[in-house]
């Protein structure tokens, strides 16, 4: 299902992503492209209902399965339905190649139109195992072979892969062909692309393509190949505010704390794609774009409950001028980096007192210099509310006191790191996938010395 968002709101997603095309450099393109398809009106909020699964589509091929015990690779259409190989070991998903890129040309990819970028139609931004280098057997050459690939150092399971002959018990004579001991039996490997120096080992090592400007990793298939990067819009509802108490004096940089209903649209805008343990400037951004031009973006609304934080406006710019003469960036010391490390500091807590998974809590944060308005958004990330933001507030409308405590120690990195980590502040959670942040932001928000005092 798909429908237009309403003219208010589209105001508001324009505003956000020129604020985040001057915060985030190494997007600014994508945020440029998405800002002006956004004040054309040309954008469709897709709201699933349906989920339809592709083995293939222009960016990736998960159309090969493998062996892990005998190391024969599949066709999707020639995989028993049973899962079970020949030689009685389990099929799964083949390896593929994912992208490392070195220095991200600073521009995305439409999910229609990578493959004109590399300028070959059978391109994929994931490289399966049948493009692999020297993947087909050269002897049999004309039913397009693929070769297997065995594993043989337990302790190196990806950077021990090899090629073997496709028939186990291949007889007929072939210039590549190598016995090695592996266990208590002996396979055939393949020598074929092999290195030529005297250190060589006498095998063919799995490699895949090389491309400019980009490092290929053997991994397997896994959702952390592409993030989501999202922006959460909200709305309170004014008539369900509570008031709640809470240590302005530990505090000083927030003006007010309330328990409020809201209404969320959270839009997912592109996927950052790259190695799962790719960083943030290592990825790049994929679109996608319908025939009608229009960008399609996954959508979803929710009414739910939420806490809801004010940051005095005068203590935000403090903070800023501070922050610029302790010697950080310009882009590390904005509004936007202060109001979304407070965000992160409740949101990453939250959970500990809650005793709930970390995705059921939800953030959004809504920078206005014009109008010096600087609110954080804590919610519950379920439709209606699963009560988890009630459940960090006592029966008298005060924040609880363990959870206090815990804000109080989460100010500091127990790495030194320089601006934030998974050791502080990185939430799985996050909606910006962890970017603009600066832990040291909090020193002028919160005052550790007296939230010292606050025992969990």
């Amino acid at each position: 299902m798909s429908q237009d968002i309403n003219y208010s709101l589209l105001d508001e997603l324009a505003r956000e992503l020129d604020r985040l095309k001057s915060e985030m450099y190494q997007l600014s393109t994508v945020f440029d492209l998405l800002a002006r398809q956004v004040r054309g009106k040309k954008v469709k909020v897709i709201m699933p209902e349906n989920v339809l699964a592709e083995l293939e589509n222009n960016l990736i091929s998960l159309r090969y399965f493998w062996c892990s015990k005998c190391g024969k690779i599949y066709r999707d259409d020639e995989v028993p339905k049973n899962f079970k190989c020949d030689c009685g070991g389990k099929i799964i998903q083949a390896y593929i190649a994912a992208p490392k890129f070195l220095t991200p040309p600073n521009r995305y990819f439409q999910v229609s139109n990578f493959s004109t970028y590399y300028r070959r139609s059978e391109e994929y931004l994931f490289i399966p195992v049948a493009k692999f280098v020297n993947a087909y057997c050269d002897v049999d050459r004309k039913n397009k072979v693929l070769k297997r690939i065995v594993r043989i150092s337990t302790e190196r399971p990806v950077s021990s892969l090899i090629y073997a002959c496709p028939d186990v018990n291949r007889s007929s004579k072939c210039p590549w062909k190598l016995q090695l001991p592996l266990g208590s039996t002996q396979i055939n490997v393949c020598g074929k692309g092999r290195g030529n120096s005297s250190t060589s080992v006498p095998y063919a090592i799995v490699r895949p393509p090389r491309r400019e400007n980009t490092i290929y990793r053997i991994v397997p298939p896994s959702e952390s190949l592409t993030k989501p990067f999202s922006i959460n819009l909200f709305k309170t509802l004014d008539n369900d505010k509570i008031e709640i108490n809470f240590p302005k004096e530990s505090m000083p940089g927030i003006i007010d704390i309330a328990f409020t209903k809201a209404k969320v649209y959270q839009l997912t805008l592109f996927l950052l794609a790259g190695t799962p343990y790719a960083g943030k400037r290592e990825r790049i951004p994929i679109v996608s774009i319908g025939n009608d031009n229009a960008i399609e973006v996954i959508g979803r609304k929710i009414e739910t409950e939420g806490l809801l934080i004010n940051l005095d406006p005068s203590k935000v710019k403090e903070t800023q001028e501070s922050l610029q003469k302790m010697g950080f960036s310009s882009r590390d010391a904005t509004p936007t980096v202060i109001t979304h490390t407070l965000a992160h500091l409740f949101l990453i807590t939250a959970p500990l007192i809650a005793g709930l998974s970390e995705h059921e809590f939800g953030e959004a944060i809504k920078v206005d210099q014009e109008r010096d308005i600087y609110q954080v958004l804590i919610y519950d990330n379920s439709p209606g509310g699963i009560g988890g933001v009630r459940s960090l507030i006592e029966k008298d409308n005060t924040l609880k006191i363990d959870y206090i405590a815990l804000v109080g120690k989460r100010t500091e990195c127990p790495r030194s790191c320089n601006l934030a980590c998974k050791a502080c502040l990185f939430s799985a959670n996050c909606m910006w996938l962890n970017y603009v942040l600066n832990r040291f932001s909090l020193n002028f928000i919160i005052d550790k010395k007296r939230l010292a005092h606050y025992v969990v």
